[in-house]
């Protein structure tokens, strides 16, 4: 049995990562969340700074986000990103995160292409088009909203940043 100190953001958040990996989504969520509801209180004004960005905080988004999605709840996962892109407005990786689970999602009332392009193409703004797994994702959105030339030219782009990526 583990103790932690209650205002130990990492504590909370090496258990959760512990419990993830024994696939106890349910009791990661809940030390994840621990965890950001003290990095949060650490750093309340983050989201007031234009381009406000904590890793710490965006990390335990995602981190709280695959849990969710882990434990079959998608709705619940992209609520989270929101949540995560409001209190991070400069984060790319919550951005790309969530552009890409409302561009692919079959769950109901998630698949949002409207929503995922804009998001993807914030992140594509923030990383000055650089970052090619946003551009893959752009890709998707685009190809979600039935932009087929415009999907193959994001595609296109992150290729040539990742050119032996067999992902892409």
């Amino acid at each position: 049995h583990l103790t932690l100190d209650p205002d130990s953001s990492l504590g909370y958040s090496l258990r959760g990562s512990v419990s993830f990996m024994e696939k106890d989504y349910e009791a990661a969520i809940s030390d994840y969340s621990r965890a950001l509801e003290i990095q949060e209180e650490q750093f309340p004004r983050l989201a007031d700074n234009p381009g406000g960005y904590s890793p710490s905080q965006t990390d335990l988004y995602l981190k709280i986000g695959e849990a969710y999605m882990r434990a079959g709840n998608v709705r619940k996962q992209i609520d989270i990103y929101r949540r995560g892109i409001i209190k991070n407005p400069g984060s790319v990786d919550l951005r790309n995160a969530a552009a890409w689970v409302l561009a692919t999602s079959t769950a109901d009332g998630v698949h949002n292409p409207q929503e995922a392009l804009q998001l993807a193409s914030e992140a594509e703004k923030l990383s000055g088009g650089r970052d090619a797994d946003v551009l893959d994702t752009l890709a998707e959105a685009y190809c979600a909203r039935g932009q087929i030339e415009k999907a193959i030219e994001a595609q296109q782009r992150a290729v040539r940043l990742r050119p032996n990526d067999s992902g892409f």
